[in-house]
């Protein structure tokens, strides 16, 4: 490494061979450490899932839902099977769709449509209560909009292209399926209209990224007095056994609109984009030529050249359908007790860290400091697999060609699996056993409504860790991954939550009054710094921000307490972890719509935050790495 090239840009210089030599795959919308590790598991995984296929008694006797992925990957790796059964599996699905005349036949049906998971005028969704986290109570949103992002309507330009990759996929499929030109360009007119209602009353990503904006409770005498046309007593008398007194609405000013859009004169117009949201939604599982149409759309959005293989499609999509039953297996296969003992060794450190450095803080008072310590002494700490996965997989039996099914029945079938116990799940207490990752997904996350903190097997490998690397390269990497979900807890989000996971405001107020300056300090830090695909939306990516920066400090702290501590190699491991290179589209898409900073940023702003990377990297004020002592942001 030059160590010139390290004083302008850290994460250039430490990535410089990886950025050149790196390339991404043509059914990919970026390459990253993540995604790297990812595809080493992904060779793993089609190695067991082969095997297993192919002979049944392989599959390892201790668990038999195993059985029944192995059974569904073979389905849906067949691809002659599909073939000859061509568009006939969706069918009847779609004359679900066509015998509906009325919102009111909708709402008549609106169980079994729901069962079914097709697309809704408005969605219900079963999750923790923000104000008391042992019960589970009833959410009401908005359906999606064909573009993936609101801003993206205000963009005459952008709006015209995207609509016209979209219509040109629906059309092909919609022409697959028996229908003519005439009648697709109807259905299509009507879907836009459609949209076209919908899109001003939905979220934002900024909205969407503060986690109490969704947290509208009102009773239901409420939500009748501003919906008038849905039949909500009728509905939730159908779908829970329990009364329904209280609906949390996570976008108020949708609801405010419900009636105005679903009118009877908007009806057609609904009923199309219904239409299309099942076709979109179920063509991937027919022929293999229509998987491919139906992933136009997407791809064009995320700038990738070309479909996934056929071979690592039907993968993928089995896996996902059985994801923690695959996941528990490889958990429990591939994660051994040395590294599960190390790991967790390494978190309770960090907890330890972050309990000193807020006994130290100069800006909390002591009753907020006892209250945070508080919150860590009962944060749950989870690290490679579960002890237990949801009840619905041991029913999601395959039933295969030879017993007259095909992908999609089967498909339907344990949709509506999950979908029932979902519903089950209302006012009923909450599993803090079950997580919400598969152990075999390459990611970590912290859950504010249970402060608990997960890390899944698939993630404890190289660059984040191993036992051959040196203590500091892996609390630079999986430790600051660590420290980062610890960080979480006391993010602008994580903050709003109290020990227990409850929406509780257990700051002091001059001190939550400090801590707001200081996240106003890290949005202007952020904000409008100019990246590869366009300047960064400080206030859209605070939350992880924070994390990212209590998190590095938090285990850099750790790193030191090891007896080979070196700090170079802390910061230069970080720096790896976040190596990405995306497409222009994806890039441009993430700076609209994602909470995460831009690799780049994340390695370089947070590393230029800490007073040791200029003691060690040799950074003065002549270079562009530097920043100011009184400008560097330091939270936690």
């Amino acid at each position: 490494m030059n160590k010139e090239n390290l004083k302008q840009d850290f994460y250039a210089e430490v990535n410089a061979e990886w950025l050149k030599q790196a390339q991404i795959k043509s059914d990919r919308a970026s390459t990253n450490a993540f995604e790297n590790t990812s595809d080493e598991n992904e060779n793993i995984e089609k190695e067991n899932l082969e095997k297993w296929s192919n002979d049944l008694s392989t599959v390892p006797s201790d668990d038999s839902r195993l059985i029944e992925l192995a059974k569904f990957y073979k389905m849906v790796k067949d691809k002659k099977k599909r073939e000859e059964l061509g568009v006939q599996p969706i069918l009847k699905y779609l004359k679900m769709v066509e015998d509906l005349q009325s919102f009111e036949d909708y709402y008549n049906n609106f169980k079994e449509l729901a069962l079914h998971n097709f697309y809704s005028p408005f969605y219900l969704d079963i999750s923790t209560d923000f104000k008391d986290s042992t019960k589970q109570v009833l959410f009401l949103g908005h359906p999606e909009t064909v573009l993936p992002v609101k801003n993206m309507y205000k963009e005459e330009e952008q709006k015209t292209k995207l609509y016209s990759v979209y219509n040109s996929m629906m059309s092909k499929l919609l022409s697959k399926i028996g229908k003519t030109n005439e009648q697709i360009k109807d259905i299509l007119d009507k879907s836009y209209a459609y949209d076209m209602s919908l899109w001003e009353h939905t979220m934002d990503p900024e909205y969407m990224a503060v986690y109490t904006n969704f947290y509208n409770p009102m009773s239901v005498d409420e939500i009748y007095s501003k919906i008038k046309s849905v039949p909500f007593k009728k509905i939730f008398s159908e779908l829970f056994d329990l009364d329904v007194t209280e609906i949390t609405v996570t976008y108020p000013a949708f609801i405010e609109k419900y009636d105005s859009i679903h009118t009877t004169e908007n009806w057609e117009n609904f009923k199309a984009r219904l239409y299309l949201n099942v076709i979109s939604q179920y063509s991937h599982l027919l022929t293999d030529e229509m998987r491919i149409i139906s992933g136009e759309y997407s791809r064009s959005i995320n700038g990738v050249k070309e479909a996934t293989k056929f071979d690592l499609h039907a993968q993928r999509f089995a896996l996902s359908t059985f994801s923690m039953v695959y996941g528990l297996f490889y958990g429990k296969t591939y994660f051994g007790p040395k590294a599960k003992a190390d790991v967790e060794s390494m978190v309770k450190s960090m907890i330890e860290i972050y309990k000193d450095r807020l006994s130290k803080n100069d800006w909390l008072k002591q009753s907020t400091k006892e209250k945070a310590i508080v919150k860590l002494n009962h944060m749950m700490i989870s690290v490679g697999y579960p002890d237990e996965i949801n009840p619905y997989y041991d029913e999601m039996k395959t039933k295969t060609y030879e017993e007259g099914s095909n992908i999609l029945d089967n498909h339907v079938a344990f949709t509506k699996l999950k979908v029932l116990d979902q519903l089950k799940q209302y006012l009923q207490p909450v599993n803090k056993k079950l997580w919400g990752m598969s152990p075999a997904l390459v990611n970590a996350y912290f859950s504010p409504s249970q402060n608990k903190i997960v890390f899944p097997a698939a993630i404890l490998q190289k660059p984040f860790y191993s036992l051959n690397q040196s203590s500091s390269e892996n609390f630079g990497g999986i430790g600051a991954v660590i420290a980062h979900e610890i960080s979480h807890a006391f993010d602008n989000n994580g903050s709003q939550f109290d020990e227990l996971g409850n929406m509780n405001n257990w700051w002091d107020k001059e001190d939550f009054e400090k801590f707001q300056q200081l996240t106003q300090l890290m949005i202007e830090q952020f904000d409008q710094r100019e990246t590869e695909f366009g300047p960064c939306n400080g206030k859209l990516v605070v939350s992880e921000n924070i994390a990212d920066n209590g998190g590095v400090s938090c285990a850099y702290e750790a790193a030191k307490l090891r007896d080979d501590f070196d700090g170079k190699k802390f910061m230069i491991n970080f720096a790896i972890i976040w190596r990405n290179k995306a497409r222009e589209e994806f890039g441009k898409l993430l700076l609209m719509s994602d909470v995460h900073a831009p690799a780049k940023l994340r390695a370089n702003v947070q590393i230029a935050n800490m007073d040791d990377f200029y003691k060690y990297f040799e950074v003065t004020e002549k270079d562009a790495m530097y920043i100011a002592p009184e400008k560097r942001v330091k939270i936690w």
